[in-house]
């Protein structure tokens, strides 16, 4: 396993989490490009502040802390596999987008997070299904 930096939170919003929680997520766009499918990068929100997922080669699980519409992903765990190198650029962006999202905005079917300058960092749509 292996552990990556955290992110910390901007300016706090009223609310929580409760919009994320129980929610899978499958990402579309990475740092403004078009993501794969196959394999697909996806993250679920669960209770207890904690995030699962699969980068498009290896799982990965962490926590992650909420304020309105502010996040701050903790370290993620990861397992080590390889894949081939395309396989490996989506999961790296996919996981580094995730880490350094310090806000977010969610409608029915779409998540957009965005990193600390307020650019658009990965823009994901909800699964229903398994991840």
């Amino acid at each position: 396993m292996t552990a990556a930096a955290c992110a910390g939170p901007g300016g706090a919003s009223s609310g929580g989490p409760e919009p994320l929680v129980g929610t899978q997520w499958l990402a579309q766009t990475i740092a403004g490009q078009e993501a794969s499918l196959y394999p697909a990068s996806s993250v679920r929100f669960d209770v207890g502040q904690r995030i699962t997922g699969n980068g498009g080669c290896n799982t990965f699980n962490g926590t992650i802390g909420y304020a309105g519409d502010q996040l701050a992903v903790g370290p993620l765990a990861t397992t080590r596999m390889m894949c081939p190198p395309e396989v490996m650029r989506q999961e790296a962006g996919f996981l580094q987008a995730l880490q350094t999202a310090q806000r977010f905005t969610m409608s029915d079917w779409l998540l957009t997070l965005f990193d600390p300058s307020g650019n658009q960092a990965m823009t994901l749509t909800r699964m229903t299904g398994p991840l």
